[in-house]
């Protein structure tokens, strides 16, 4: 997948015989994520993701490699809410970043949704 982004700009998906996406990259990754990502590494190990459930727009929390991955279900900026949320619980941020949607990401939302008889 990684090859088909950095090669590639336009995409086709067909998806169990059912064409799914045929756009630019770029287009397709804005349409789906209608959202945004980021990651964040915080200086503490024992970070509880439920500290941060409250915050408006957060769609998942996901936790790996000693960072956070915060999705956001709405196009705002969650990031400015994260900082504040970190600080109020004694939190250090070391670092933040938001992320694109890469081709295996948008690949697996659209064909994730299949039902099969």
């Amino acid at each position: 997948m990684q090859e088909v982004q950095a090669l590639c700009d336009r995409v086709v998906i067909i998806n169990n015989g059912t064409l799914v996406a045929d756009e630019p990259i770029d287009k397709l990754g804005r349409r789906l994520t209608g959202s945004q990502i980021v990651s964040v590494i915080f200086e503490e190990q024992n970070v509880k993701p439920e500290i941060f459930s409250k915050i408006k727009g957060i769609a998942e929390i996901s936790q790996e490699n000693g960072g956070f991955t915060f999705s956001s279900s709405e196009e705002i900026d969650i990031r400015k809410e994260i900082f504040q949320t970190a600080v109020a619980n004694g939190l250090t941020i070391l670092e933040m970043h938001r992320d694109k949607a890469n081709m295996e990401d948008i690949f697996r939302q659209l064909t994730k949704s299949v039902d099969y008889v």
